[in-house]
């Protein structure tokens, strides 16, 4: 076989850290760490052009990691020392900051897309080794603009990640026949053994037996 070879050196910003290739292979965006900046090459079969840069921070926001969505249509940036993910609209060759930064956790860096494309998975380093909050934040892209819906506790200095799974989210089930139904039942097998109070205070928690079944 033949060995990979470099066919071409470009510039792209100061620091140019995380790289990302739309899945059409026509675009590729570069997260510049220290300009606070996106620089953006359109790609041609094996011909790489520079066609700009994108201001998203400043050089202290510490631009770290970028992925596209599955549509292509969007990308999300991490801005480490601000603890910011700011999102770019796409369209075709045009790249721009759509000013819809959201929080993830404390110094987000990597950052992946799950499969079917409704999720992404932020990695998230705190203060490092020594101590901080590590985690990966569960971003939902089906809302607009994309939010943050939920954090998972890991170890240390989460840097990067990759490969990751399909997920879902459950938002609500407050109006959910099952879950009011197992509620009632809770209230009256208690007042059965304690009687019936004059008043009745009650803090929910819980979930439909099919949200847990379905793998929660």
């Amino acid at each position: 076989t033949t060995p990979p070879a470099v066919l071409a050196t470009l510039r792209a910003g100061n620091g140019a850290s995380g790289v990302a290739i739309n899945r059409a292979g026509t675009l590729a965006l570069v997260a510049n760490r220290f300009a606070g900046t996106v620089s953006v090459f359109t790609i041609a079969g094996k011909s790489v052009t520079a066609a700009g840069t994108v201001e998203v921070g400043t050089p202290e926001s510490l631009l770290s990691g970028v992925v596209f969505t599955r549509d292509g249509r969007m990308a999300l940036v991490t801005r480490n020392n601000d603890s910011l993910v700011s999102v770019l609209s796409i369209q075709g060759t045009r790249v721009e900051n759509a000013k819809q930064d959201f929080a993830a956790n404390l110094k987000p860096y990597g950052i992946d897309v799950s499969p079917a494309g409704d999720t992404a998975i932020v990695a998230s380093i705190g203060v490092g080794a020594t101590g901080g909050a590590d985690t990966l934040s569960v971003i939902d892209l089906t809302a607009t603009p994309p939010r943050t819906v939920n954090h998972l506790a890991v170890g240390p200095v989460a840097e990067d990640l990759s490969g990751v799974p399909g997920l879902r989210t459950i938002e609500t089930y407050h109006d959910e026949p099952g879950y009011i139904a197992a509620l009632a039942a809770s209230v009256r097998e208690r007042w059965l053994v304690e009687g019936e109070p004059e008043k009745l205070l009650m803090s929910f928690h819980g979930m439909p037996q099919r949200y847990f079944d379905d793998g929660d």
